[in-house]
């Protein structure tokens, strides 16, 4: 079933009535693109076998033709091949409702349907027209009303205004006609809008072939009365005009082809005849001629006034004195008959003197004018019977604006604050934070000129200060209104200027306000803090009640907070920082205290509250204990890093809002562990601290979203490792001179324990320490002296050993009787090394202190004391220490 069901979407009225618009070249195989061009390249469906249809373009070197072979399938009702092109980029879309229809111009071994493809169809079911094969290339007209579905789709309606491509295309159901084969050569040579297929020349309807042209009046030829043409695609003349004697007849202007009137003028003093041409093109190269002898008429003609312009600076005397630079330089008559310039009317802005016999003129513009000025003028033909007179011309003179400086006239320095008038070299008066206050000044006082001004137009104003003072400007009537408001707490001298902008110039004039100081005392701002249920908050100075308030008259003034009112569920106790602690109640919501501020020089503040939300912490499992602490067992002296997922952490709480949303801390408060909340890989990481040891905690603290926060002590047990002695060098030489030579060496100048035990020496006698040494050993102490007078360069060696409890080193010392090289460090003897701290606590003058890894003093004593009280007092500690002694320091265990 055929459906038919053109609405043409609001272009009704424009086909009743037939007004189509001209004919339009879309595309041809002479000319390629038209005036209504496709819109990118050609394109065939589909681009690979589908259904059993193929397409393939075939050039065409001859002819130039756009030519498809579309081959389908017998059997397939879905087998469809074309080529097509587009109206618009990207799928856009034009109106064809302008004209009346296509024509087509091709050759087809089948039939084939002529499609348009419009925008509002989805499902392939355009609307066209089958048209019959060709083996010549033949032209038809399809008009857009005769074009209709194939009827299996959506019935839409036709929209001329949502087209966006032209298709050929072959099928199936055509393939199955009798007569045709599924294999279709499409060749398309021509396609263009219009209202017909364009047979229709140009026609000549004009019949008058002569015409006579007075000298100095315009011959009008309306082209639409010339020619005729039915299919209304004319698109150009062109026009030549031959006179017998040159220039007799010519042509005005050449804008007939927009205005579709050619215009002829006489030259000057013609004769004879002229010859006009003019040929008519339509939109398919047919055309048709007209030819009119135009004979003009010589008369007598006036002269000619052309108007003038002309350009002078502001209060700039203008020059043109001469026939050769004034207003007769471009003036003529066409009959070359003489004449003189008479002024008709002078200038309105400026003097004018003008020279009658010349037409050179000078004009002086009036002060402070510029802009347009002009005066006129006629010409007269030096005759004595019938002069003529020309029109009147115009001479236009353009002042331009030379810029003039703005300024301010005072003609009456009084202004007015309130009940009280002073002038503008008075210093106003007023009170520190002072109630906003006017200042009026009549306009009619103070002005702002500036010649430049035109009409109503005036200056800018404003008003600025130097500080101390806030200003605003209003014009107001006749009163210019300078509103002054304070800056909070502050006071001295202000400028106060009022200033008036033209776009470049400024102008201003100028008083002064003095502010006097008032003592104020500080301020106390309300404060409001989320504190722990059943613990006590400790708000350190930093966030503490002074953190907002302030003292007005010196910033730098210290500030004391007094507290007033303690809270009244539970229990505050407030430093003079504003740092305080609170000790809360379980039962209680909410709870407050007052306190006020106070000055260095004593002034006090008003009450301020301080509002406390107590909030119920996250609660720790306690039953999770046992299974944390197991996580952080077999702990040894630098253990390797140990993680917990911080998700995890969220187990080990319960909360009755934030359930597995708490937020966590952690710190170590003697320095043995180094704990992390690393947020970025989201884990909780435990670190060890180099020689660190012994029983300590990591403080958990987990906090919820109101505030509510609970810290819980894990403890955490590290093993002590034993450190073996460390050595400065493995071979180390003293030069002990030659001669006679007794002396007593400390081991432990040689050798160091990382934990500050002490080390038991073991001396192996070698042969030579054996034949020139008479020794003995107490303790770290090798007591020696020469059995004989030691020959110089005499070796004496041998080897030490070193142990603590589990560990040992071994090093080898060489005394060498000598005197010691120069370049050489001197003998470790005589430079008095470093002492163990077993020797140093024997001291009898000076200090003895043990800290802590934080650096926080643990013990401390005056020298002497023995070993068993430093090893006392390490005791105490958890960890490693820090033992100083005088000026030196060991770290032990």
């Amino acid at each position: 079933m055929m459906k038919k069901m053109i609405s043409w979407m609001g272009v009704m009225g424009a086909l009743i009535s037939s007004a189509y618009a001209a004919s339009a070249t879309v595309w041809s195989a002479e000319d390629g693109n038209g005036t209504v061009p496709p819109v990118g390249a050609w394109y065939k469906y589909p681009t690979k076998t589908t259904n059993g249809a193929t397409a393939s373009f075939v050039t065409d070197s001859v002819h130039g033709y756009k030519t498809l072979k579309a081959s389908v399938s017998a059997t397939n009702e879905s087998s469809a091949a074309g080529m097509g092109f587009a109206w618009a980029k990207n799928e856009g879309e034009i109106s064809l409702a302008a004209y009346k229809g296509v024509c087509l111009t091709y050759s087809a071994t089948s039939q084939f349907r002529l499609e348009f493809k419009q925008s509002t169809i989805s499902d392939y079911d355009y609307y066209g027209v089958v048209l019959n094969k060709s083996t010549a290339q033949k032209s038809v007209f399809i008009d857009f009303a005769d074009l209709t579905q194939e009827g299996w789709g959506d019935a839409v309606d036709f929209d001329l205004t949502a087209q966006q491509a032209l298709q050929f295309a072959y099928k199936q159901s055509l393939a199955a006609e009798t007569g045709n084969s599924t294999t279709n050569t499409i060749a398309i040579s021509a396609v263009s809008l219009g209202n017909s297929c364009g047979g229709h020349a140009p026609e000549l309807i004009a019949t008058e072939t002569e015409m006579d042209l007075n000298e100095g009046d315009t011959l009008k030829l309306d082209l639409s009365k010339v020619f005729a043409d039915e299919d209304e695609d004319i698109v150009s003349y062109s026009v030549s005009v031959v006179s017998e004697k040159a220039g007799a007849v010519k042509l005005a202007d050449s804008l007939y082809n927009k205005t579709g009137v050619v215009n002829l003028v006489a030259g000057a003093n013609p004769s004879g005849t002229a010859s006009v041409t003019v040929v008519a093109v339509d939109a398919t190269k047919k055309s048709a001629g007209y030819v009119l002898t135009v004979t003009p008429v010589d008369r007598e003609n006036p002269p000619v006034a052309v108007n003038d312009s002309y350009t002078t600076k502001e209060e700039t005397k203008l020059v043109k004195s001469t026939l050769s630079t004034g207003v007769m330089l471009n003036d003529y008559d066409p009959d070359d008959d003489d004449f003189v310039p008479v002024l008709v009317s002078t200038t309105s802005h400026g003097v004018l003197e003008f020279n009658e016999k010349t037409g050179g003129f000078t004009y002086v513009p009036d002060k402070d004018f510029f802009g347009a000025d002009t005066f006129t003028y006629q010409l007269v033909e030096i005759k004595e019977t019938d002069p003529l007179t020309s029109d009147v011309g115009v001479a236009v003179i353009n002042v331009t604006n030379v810029n003039d400086p703005l300024t301010v006239v005072v003609g009456d320095s009084t202004m007015t604050l309130g009940d009280d008038t002073y002038k503008l070299g008075d210093t106003l008066v007023l009170t520190e934070d002072f109630d906003p206050t006017t200042v009026v000044i009549p306009v009619a006082s103070i002005a702002f000129v500036d010649p430049d001004f035109v009409g109503d137009a005036e200056a800018t104003v404003n008003v600025k200060t130097s500080g101390v003072v806030k200003a605003t400007y209003l014009r107001k009537g006749s009163n210019h209104l300078i509103d002054l408001f304070p800056v909070d707490n502050a006071e001295g001298i202000a400028k106060v200027t009022m200033f008036a902008v033209d776009g470049k110039d400024t102008a201003s004039v100028s008083f002064y306000v003095k502010v006097t100081p008032v003592a104020d005392p500080p301020i106390a701002v309300d404060d409001a803090y989320n504190v722990s249920a059943g613990a006590v908050a400790k708000i350190s100075a930093a966030e503490g009640v002074l953190k907002n308030d302030k003292n007005p008259d010196n910033a730098k003034s210290k500030l004391t907070a007094v507290l007033k009112d303690n809270a009244g569920a539970g229990k505050v106790t407030l430093a003079a920082d504003g740092s305080f602690t609170y000790e809360s109640v379980d039962a209680a919501e909410e709870d407050m205290f007052t306190y006020v501020t106070v000055n260095a020089e004593g002034d006090t503040s008003e009450l301020a509250a301080v509002i406390l939300t107590i909030v119920q912490p996250p609660v720790f499992i306690e039953d999770s204990l046992p299974s944390i602490t197991k996580r952080f067992a077999n702990l040894k002296e630098e253990f390797s890093t140990r993680q917990i997922r911080i998700l995890d952490l969220q187990d080990w709480f319960t909360d009755e809002k934030d359930k597995g949303k708490l937020t966590f801390a952690v710190r170590s408060e003697d320095s043995l562990l180094n704990p992390v909340m690393n947020t970025t890989t989201k884990y909780f990481v435990l670190g060890s601290v180099k020689n660190a040891c012994g029983e300590t905690n990591f403080i958990l603290t987990a906090k919820n979203s109101r505030g509510g926060s609970v810290d819980v002590a894990i403890p955490v047990s590290i093993e002590c490792v034993n450190d073996k002695p460390l050595l400065d060098k493995l071979l180390d030489t003293l030069y002990i001179g030659a001669g006679v030579w007794k002396d007593t060496i400390d081991l432990n100048d040689f050798v160091t324990d990382p934990d500050g035990d002490t080390l038991v020496f073991t001396i192996t006698e070698s042969k030579t320490l054996a034949e020139n040494l008479t020794w003995e050993q107490k303790d770290n102490l090798f007591i020696a002296e020469s059995k004989d007078s030691l020959a110089k360069g005499t070796v004496i060696r041998f080897d030490v050993k070193a142990a603590d409890s589990t560990t040992y080193v071994k090093y080898t010392l060489v005394l060498i009787a000598d005197e010691a090289p120069k370049a050489s460090i001197k003998p470790a003897i005589a430079a008095a090394p470093k002492m163990n701290w077993q020797s140093a606590i024997l001291a009898n003058r000076g200090a003895v202190a043990l800290f802590d890894m934080q650096g926080r003093v643990m013990w401390k004593a005056k020298l002497p004391v023995s070993e068993a009280d430093v090893r006392n007092a390490a005791a105490q500690v958890q960890g490693r220490k820090i033992l100083q002694v005088n000026k030196q320091t060991w770290t032990i265990k």
